[in-house]
């Protein structure tokens, strides 16, 4: 093309392309402040050049493409430490409910229970024969009970809580990854099209970010737009769909996570649904657990406190039942199991029915009136080393403070892996968005650059526009 057609031609190019960028630009600031929305950006290219009589000349412009502009390192980052901020503020949740039950009230606290427990028995020893002090025995063996089931109830409906949350957070995983697949179905057409996906793209990226939360996810990109999905480093979204992931509550209170396809084992890293499975592995080790992390801490935990009360109740028992009571009898134990077809244990105590009536309990050795050297014995159980750390031989106080160490090491070691995690991820964040996000100032300097753009154009058509018409008046 040649003359001042081909001027009109090139120029007209510049037109068309100047308005394509004001019309992205205009996208990038109405979307400003939507969240996961990701800056276009326009990019422009000459076209083939023109010759004329020796004379080569540019052919005008024309639209590339409109690049999305984001940073796939900063997101392969962001969502790598995204994961593991999930795993750990899942795991300090946990921990925080453990910590608070232990000492749900200062009144009611394991520790006190027990101090409390114990002083009932000193206080009997000193005055044997005597009504209150006697009741005063059978009331704080009652609330040594209802500590212990308080203990078990807690982790049951921790357990519980944790179970439904695994539940829902497989339902929330399947449900992000049949929406991924389908966004890539809908790039796939629209990058075979030539059509701009790049607002399905922020929908898949936000869709992937929400998916590290749960797991360490990694993903492949293709030429034809679409991606593959790893979760956990097996496959979750190829060309051939995506994967459904089921699970199963075991007996123990464990979590069985498999493939619906293959019925293989889900293997991950880090992630919230990581946490919460480590969190009801069972535990296999040495009890006491406090060299134990966070992987079968409930488990762990229910161990540990089990062995507490087993202890409690064995020794009271073999003193107890072998003393005499105001009738002089003897015989009968001060603990018992509420069911009797299962070990006495954690939530399986009770005091013996028989002791409502205060003349069965036995703070005798001789059957003498006055004598309280039974009680005495069961009273001095609380300084005597009767329970092991794995190291030593400790008394019941000194376990009491051990558990608690225990339970606030962890959950202070978790918190701040959470509380480190959420500052890298925050900085990521921040990192990623100066790339991705919409600049107010850069796009109104866009405006200005693309509409003198339009303007020059408009003014070289017009020029022309002009030279034709003096052209064609004098032929």
């Amino acid at each position: 093309m040649s003359g001042s057609f081909g001027g009109i031609y090139i120029s007209s190019s510049g037109l068309y392309s100047s308005q394509a960028a004001l019309n992205v630009t205009s996208s990038n600031i109405s979307n400003a402040d939507v969240e996961g929305y990701t800056r276009q950006q326009v990019m422009q290219t000459d076209l083939s050049p023109n010759y004329t009589d020796q004379t080569l000349y540019g052919g005008g412009t024309s639209i590339s493409e409109i690049r999305h502009i984001r940073s796939a390192y900063l997101d392969a980052s962001y969502r790598e430490e995204n994961s593991s901020l999930g795993y750990w503020q899942t795991t300090s949740s946990a921990l925080t409910h453990i910590e608070n039950s232990l000492s749900y009230s200062e009144e009611n606290s394991l520790f006190n229970t027990s101090e409390e427990f114990f002083n009932a028995w000193e206080e009997a020893s000193k005055s044997p024969d005597d009504a209150s002090a006697r009741v005063n025995v059978t009331q704080q063996g009652a609330l040594m009970v209802e500590t212990f089931d308080q203990l078990s109830k807690d982790l049951i409906a921790l357990t519980d809580q944790i179970q439904t949350e695994i539940t829902n957070t497989v339902d929330t995983i399947n449900s992000i990854s049949a929406s991924i697949n389908d966004l890539n179905k809908a790039i796939k057409i629209a990058t075979s099209l030539g059509t701009n996906s790049t607002l399905l793209e922020d929908e898949r990226n936000q869709l992937l970010d929400e998916l590290s939360t749960y797991g360490d996810v990694n993903i492949l990109e293709k030429s034809d737009g679409s991606i593959d999905v790893y979760f956990g480093n097996q496959t979750l979204i190829n060309d051939s769909g995506n994967r459904t992931l089921s699970h199963t509550s075991l007996a123990d209170g464990s979590t069985s996570l498999v493939w619906e396809d293959n019925g293989y084992p889900l293997e991950l890293n880090t992630g919230t649904l990581k946490s919460l499975q480590d969190l009801t592995q069972t535990y296999t080790g040495p009890v006491p657990a406090f060299e134990s992390d966070t992987i079968g801490f409930l488990s762990a935990y229910e161990q540990t406190l089990d062995y507490y009360a087993t202890i409690l109740v064995d020794e009271v028992n073999a003193i107890h039942s072998s003393s005499i009571d105001l009738d002089g009898g003897t015989g009968n134990a001060f603990f018992i199991a509420v069911d009797s077809d299962e070990p006495i244990g954690l939530s399986n105590i009770q005091v013996n029915p028989l002791l409502d009536d205060h003349t069965n309990l036995a703070l005798s050795e001789s059957g003498l009136s006055g004598d309280g050297s039974a009680a005495s014995q069961i009273s001095n159980l609380k300084d005597t080393a009767l329970l092991s750390d794995g190291a030593s031989s400790i008394t019941f106080e000194q376990y009491c403070s051990q558990l608690t160490e225990w339970t606030g090491f962890t959950l202070q070691s978790a918190t701040t892996h959470s509380e480190t995690q959420n500052a890298v991820v925050y900085q990521l964040s921040n990192e990623r968005l100066s790339v991705m996000a919409v600049s107010l100032d850069e796009e109104m300097n866009n405006m200005i650059m693309y509409q003198q753009s339009y303007n020059a154009n408009a003014a070289v058509i017009d020029v022309l526009d002009q030279l034709l018409e003096q052209v064609i008046n004098q032929m």
